[in-house]
């Protein structure tokens, strides 16, 4: 039985499926994302990135270029023959948060390079789709890329679940908030133990979006830009989903410890225990059923202790005499009786030696 309740617990452990706790965190920063911008049909140009500070005051880099140390915060890469993209990294150099140093928002100029060919890919306006990329997460790291989240939030990148896009002559305003999923790794040790688990932290930034029609302004009339988008963050509140395991190793002793105490509490109440308590319910039970059977008067004798007859009859004397329970219940009394005699008449005999002595 034992065997059996090991291997049920271990059965357990092995078929656990992890739970997902919820919680929010509230972050006091975060980091740019990376911003991958590609345009379709044609080449696009990123004119201008302008930080806006908490305090209000701007920082204008034209063509994206720092004004310290004139190195670009774009990388292009081309994609397909039309079809172009540039990503805005940071490199982890700029935060939002609430104090006065930092950024409040970020806006992004942009141009398509050939409207017309832009208008012969789609039959919308032209357009470009906008993605972000959260900085601390790389899918092409071994642990992402083969846990179970990471290889979803993988293709949600790939299928562009969460881009938005930046039309012609209008202004997208973008708000961002962030969310991380930490899952344990298959073959954790720790997790098996019941210890925090070397988790993979899988981080996704969600967009809300508005977009706002332009006034008749000169840099777009004249084609100088195309569009743009603002991005800042809509909430410092990160959602943060934790996969925990039910049951481990740890667990599994701790139940098992639980059943035997269980076990043992049962058993001391009814049968007691030899060293602090030696009777139980069940000899409590017994020994009322001895001494109620036990008396003068229900022992199975042929003549009562007065030398008369037993009212009973022959018939009954021997049934009372023939049940086990009853029989077992006379010969302990009588045993007590014996040995309560043979005690009597060692000690009349111990006198008589005196007397004859003297």
């Amino acid at each position: 039985m034992t065997l059996s309740y090991v291997l049920f617990l271990c059965f357990q452990i092995w078929s656990d499926k992890a739970v997902i706790q919820i919680a929010n965190e509230k972050l006091s920063s975060i980091e740019v994302p990376n911003i991958e911008i590609c345009g379709y049909g044609s080449d696009i140009k990123i004119t201008r990135c302008d930080f806006t500070k908490k305090d209000w005051s701007k920082t204008i880099n034209p063509d994206c270029i720092r004004q310290d140390d004139g190195v670009s915060y774009l990388y292009q890469k081309p994609v397909a023959d039309l079809s172009y993209c540039y990503v805005f990294m940071s490199n982890k150099s700029l935060l939002f948060s609430d104090e006065s140093n930092d950024l409040r928002q970020i806006i992004v100029y942009f141009k398509i390079l050939n409207l017309t060919g832009a208008e012969k890919a789609s039959l919308s306006v032209p357009a470009v789709a906008v993605q972000l990329l959260d900085p601390s997460f790389d899918p092409l790291t071994g642990k992402v890329r083969d846990s179970k989240m990471g290889k979803s939030a993988t293709d949600n990148l790939r299928l562009q679940l969460n881009n938005f896009a930046g039309i012609q002559n209008f202004s997208t305003v973008v708000k961002m908030t962030k969310s991380v999923y930490r899952e344990i790794p298959s073959g954790d040790f720790k997790s098996l133990l019941g210890l925090i688990p070397n988790y993979i932290n899988i981080t996704t930034l969600t967009a809300y979006t508005q977009y706002f029609p332009l006034h008749n302004n000169p840099n777009f009339t004249d084609d100088t830009d195309t569009g743009f988008f603002q991005l800042t963050v809509g909430s410092y509140l990160q959602q943060v989903q934790t996969e925990k395991r039910v049951r481990n190793l740890f667990s599994a002793l701790g139940v098992a410890g639980g059943g035997f105490s269980a076990i043992c509490i049962i058993y001391i109440v009814l049968f007691g225990d030899r060293k602090t308590r030696p009777w139980g319910i069940m000899h409590y039970l017994v020994k009322s059923e001895v001494e109620r059977f036990g008396r003068m008067d229900n022992v199975p004798l042929l003549f009562n202790g007065d030398g008369k007859e037993s009212s009973l009859t022959p018939e009954e004397r021997i049934a009372r005499m023939e049940n086990p329970k009853q029989y077992e219940k006379s010969v302990i009394f009588l045993g007590a009786c014996d040995c309560f005699c043979l005690v009597t008449r060692l000690h009349k005999t111990s006198i008589s030696v005196r007397v004859m002595t003297k």
